[in-house]
């Protein structure tokens, strides 16, 4: 199934030259973990200093937390839908928007 990401830019520059939307072709059964996994792993999602937490939505509902490696660490994903549940399932269309939160 083919996922349509989009994210906002983490800066001015970052919104000039850094691709916003990504399309990730994952097998009809993949769990959101794994599409998460994927996301994470090309690099797409962009941080800086000020901006380092990103909320994933499917229409306005929030299905996850992404956060900002470190150099000591990278802190895990906080889910507020299984990470085992197929993506398929949440994302339904197969379109997830990840957007800056600021707690």
């Amino acid at each position: 199934m083919k996922f349509q990401i989009t994210r906002e830019a983490c800066c001015f520059q970052d919104d000039q030259i850094g691709p916003l939307e990504m399309v990730y072709d994952l097998a009809d059964d993949a769990t959101l973990r794994q599409l998460v996994d994927a996301i994470e792993t090309s690099r797409f999602l962009q941080f800086s200093s000020t901006h380092q937490v990103l909320a994933a939505e499917v229409g306005n509902v929030e299905i996850l937390r992404v956060f900002a490696p470190s150099l000591l660490r990278r802190r895990a994903p906080k889910y507020n839908k299984s990470p085992d549940a197929k993506a398929s399932e949440i994302a339904g269309d197969g379109e997830l928007r990840f957007s800056f939160v600021f707690d």
